[in-house]
């Protein structure tokens, strides 16, 4: 079964103890699609990622982090005028971990609905994941709303529906059953 997400991955730097008493950290990555992303590819599936890293070193252990796991990021981006976004993770005891976001202007933040729904046509995939942190990417500026954003929902341009119409486009208006 193939399946399409996109998403922001970020860079995760999960430390010891509180960031203020420095420390180790460990370093890995996060993002709610890719994690959903590696365990289908872990279980069998086809899964291909879609999103945007800075070009930078960062961007870089995102796609061959995700590459090793099976992931296809041949829709990824990369964004030389935008950083990849990062998350501190910051244990406080008794108190649950604290998470500390940076991702305002990465690359990630600035996908474009465009961008998105051309690698989304590219292979219009049985399975659509999306969350709502990002599944309203920006609109390209200058931009006209492309069949598939306008099939469905040219008031709102939300390309969470217009990948829906798309998806139930491509499998005759069967939609597509769930993971199983």
């Amino acid at each position: 079964m193939s399946v399409f997400t996109f998403g922001e991955t970020v860079i995760a730097l999960r430390g010891t103890e509180p960031i203020r008493l420095g420390g180790s950290m460990d370093v890995s990555i996060a993002g709610a699609e890719s994690g959903v992303a590696i365990g289908l590819a872990r279980l069998g599936h086809e899964v291909r990622w879609a999103g945007a890293v800075g070009d930078d070193e960062a961007g870089e252990l995102v796609l061959r982090t995700l590459r090793a796991e099976g992931v296809d990021v041949s829709a990824a981006s990369r964004d030389s005028g935008a950083p990849t976004g990062l998350v501190l993770f910051e244990p406080r005891l008794p108190e649950p971990t604290r998470a500390h976001h940076y991702r305002a202007g990465s690359a990630g933040s600035r996908i474009t609905a465009c961008s998105v729904a051309e690698a989304f046509s590219a292979a219009p995939p049985r399975v659509l994941y999306l969350t709502g942190i990002r599944s309203s990417p920006r609109p390209q500026a200058g931009s006209t709303p492309s069949p598939l954003s306008a099939r469905r929902d040219a008031a709102t341009g939300s390309l969470a529906a217009a990948a829906a119409s798309a998806t139930a486009a491509a499998t005759g208006g069967r939609g597509g059953p769930g993971l199983g």
